[in-house]
């Protein structure tokens, strides 16, 4: 008696035990599984999938055979991409975006200025995109995804499931009737969870016609799945999706009641992508134009302002020494280009002519404002500090002097001591806003000086004069042919801001 009350007590508080509450799971699953219409793919009291299980996975690898072999290459192709894309927008479209094609964004450059070349394509470009029925992008991009979504369930290693059911046929060989025996489930859980959530996505529903015969055409007429044999299959997987038999298989034998499936719809986002792609296209022309006349435009007034004299590059703020630094990933000396233009101004301009000129229109002229031959005295004085500020800066980077110093000091270490590279890339970005200090005020200098020379050279030539009164006595007293002399240092100086500004705009 004491041994019945025993094990009642036990039954009765041991029966809500989480042990308890799974094995009721357990066997709950087993027999939903029992009353499905594919039941007969399990034995619950094994764990086994059974050969009827290996029939259904053999009928879907050889239906998907042909796509296993083609289908993984072909998703990644533009062919592909572009067959679709032109499915719904037609060819028109595409052919006006070849409008943006690097050979015809050339050709248009050669008789548009490029700034407005620029404007023209982008507005071009945006009214094109506009033109484009936002519908048909989302059916692209559907198109794409029932694709990926299909190369999903194709690129499913049936072969490898097969196998552990005793296949001994060759892969993508169905010439004979395959002999299956059971297999257990346990050893095929991540396979069948990858299977359920690939057909999970499958939705019959979508126009699977259209991206099927995109594939047939991707493939010159040959089909990769017929249209009747795909349809057969998304029946089969609507059946065991609604069945639930694959999802209470994998929770059986893997005792995990809880198990749900995770699909995950493929992203065919590929239509903003193809825009965007050329766009890009667009923006690289773009930029390699505006370069190119960049250049151009740098290389004419160099030649106006210097004509063959040699632009020499400072001492120590030069692209030499910035190669030393670009060898270790930092960017350094973004203005020498700038700087050494500047500097061969100051040295074989400014100082040889340009100051001869100022000086004799401070002394000699006779102004109707003083206050003009003022600030032309003042601008002057300004130059030749700045002039002597941009020796100091350069100077400030060699070897004897402190951020010279420091500069190599930063770099011999960086190697061994990669938090060197904080402080290296704080000294070059000091370095170089005072480059850019020096060049702003140069650039201001000279502006003004250049504004004075102008209103000078259109007084000279105007009669009377409103802004020098003694000309003849200035040019007797400059031994120079001032007609020549005057439009000379004008002209140079408003080459010489024209090209200061192009540089630091860069």
């Amino acid at each position: 008696m004491a041994s019945f009350w025993q094990n009642f007590f036990t039954l009765l508080f041991n029966s809500g035990s989480p042990e308890a509450v799974e094995k009721r799971a357990m066997r709950a699953i087993a027999k939903q599984i029992r009353f499905t219409r594919n039941g007969k793919f399990y034995r619950p009291r094994t764990g086994e999938l059974t050969p009827a299980c290996a029939v259904f996975f053999y009928d879907v690898y050889k239906t998907v055979s042909i796509a296993q072999a083609t289908l993984p290459a072909l998703i990644k192709t533009a062919a592909l991409r572009n067959l679709i894309i032109e499915h719904y927008i037609g060819a028109e479209i595409p052919e006006k975006f070849s409008n943006f094609s690097p050979e015809s964004i050339a050709e248009r450059a050669k008789t548009t200025n490029p700034k407005r070349l620029a404007e023209e394509l982008r507005g071009e470009f945006e009214s094109l995109c506009a033109s484009v029925d936002t519908a048909a992008g989302a059916e692209i991009d559907s198109c794409y995804s029932r694709i990926l979504s299909l190369g999903q369930l194709v690129s499913f290693d049936y072969y490898a499931l097969l196998k552990r059911f005793g296949f001994s046929g060759r892969e993508h060989s169905f010439n004979t009737l395959p002999q299956f025996a059971g297999c257990k489930a346990g050893a095929l859980i991540t396979m069948l969870q990858d299977f359920v959530e690939y057909i999970a996505v499958l939705d019959p529903s979508q126009d699977w016609k259209t991206a099927l015969r995109i594939l047939k055409a991707s493939r010159n007429g040959s089909d990769l799945i017929a249209a009747g044999q795909w349809g057969r299959l998304l029946s089969q997987f609507q059946e065991i999706l609604h069945s639930r038999v694959l999802q209470l298989i994998i929770q059986h034998a893997s005792e995990n009641p809880k198990w749900k499936m995770n699909p995950q719809m493929p992203d065919g986002r590929i239509f903003s992508d193809w825009l965007e792609s050329r766009r890009q296209v667009m923006e690289k022309e773009i930029a390699r134009v505006a370069s190119s006349q960049w250049v151009n435009l740098v290389g004419e007034l160099s030649r106006g302002i210097f004509g063959n004299m040699v632009v020499n590059p400072l001492s120590y703020y030069n692209e030499k020494t910035a190669e030393l630094f670009a060898a270790k990933g930092f960017e350094g000396f973004a203005h020498t280009e700038a700087l050494n233009y500047l500097e061969a101004f100051l040295r074989q301009i400014f100082a040889k002519e340009v100051q001869e000129f100022c000086d004799l229109l401070i002394v000699r002229a006779q102004w109707t404002a003083v206050s003009v031959s003022v600030a032309l005295n003042n601008v002057c004085d300004d130059i030749r500090s700045l002039a002597k500020r941009l020796d100091d800066f350069d100077s400030s980077l060699g070897g004897d002097s402190p951020n010279g110093l420091r500069l190599v000091g930063f770099l011999a270490r960086f190697d061994r001591d990669r938090t060197q590279g904080r402080a290296i890339k704080g000294l070059l970005n000091t370095v170089d806003n005072e480059a850019m200090e020096i060049l702003m005020e140069a650039a201001g200098f000279f502006a003004s000086i250049a504004k004075i020379a102008e209103s000078a050279m259109n007084d000279y030539f105007q009669n009377p004069h409103l802004l020098i009164l003694n000309w003849r006595e200035v040019e007797v007293a400059s031994h120079r042919n001032m007609s020549v002399w005057i439009r000379s240092i004008s002209t140079r100086l408003e080459k010489f801001v024209t090209l200061s500004r192009l540089l630091i705009e860069q």
